[in-house]
């Protein structure tokens, strides 16, 4: 199955060292077989980044996913929303 997925992004960096980025996504599939949505659910991410050296710095994100009702199939079960948290360190030479 084919899908299409929209994406929204924006970025902004107050200081050289200090920059952030946020992007939200929408997922729909194409085709659907009878009986079952079409949408995959929307997404938004952000992330901070602090540059502590020129080639080492600093991230942290988040990630929280709005799941769609494509993900119920034919049931009228709840399907949970799920979200991502992360760290870590970029080291570039």
């Amino acid at each position: 199955e084919n899908m299409f997925v929209y994406n929204l992004s924006a970025g902004y960096a107050p200081t050289k060292k200090l920059s952030f980025d946020a992007k939200v996504s929408v997922a729909k599939l194409d085709k659907v077989a009878a009986g079952l949505d079409d949408k995959l659910g929307t997404e938004l991410d952000v992330r901070g980044t602090y540059k502590i050296y020129d080639a080492l710095s600093y991230n942290i994100g988040m990630a929280y996913l709005w799941t769609g009702d494509y993900f119920k199939g034919t049931t009228t079960e709840q399907t949970k929303n799920a979200y991502y948290l992360t760290h870590w360190l970029d080291l570039r030479f």
